[in-house]
């Protein structure tokens, strides 16, 4: 049974890299991550740098039931 992990700020420089290790190590990978515009562009689509098998969760650390999800 593969191990799940999530990746707050997983589509930022340290969170994309690590995106792109784990799967290779079995674990199955949920990126949250609130694609700021700062960072992200306006648009806030999924980086193409961001590993596709990892799910990406469009929301904000603190927000409790985005966490929970």
């Amino acid at each position: 049974m593969a191990k799940e992990v999530l990746i707050t700020g997983g589509a930022g420089f340290i969170g994309s890299h690590l995106c792109d290790q784990l799967p290779g190590e079995g674990f199955n990978v949920k990126v949250l991550d609130n694609l700021s515009e700062q960072v992200q562009g306006k648009e806030r689509c999924r980086p193409y740098y961001l590993d596709q098998s990892a799910e990406l969760i469009l929301g904000d650390v603190r927000d409790r039931e985005t966490v929970r999800t």
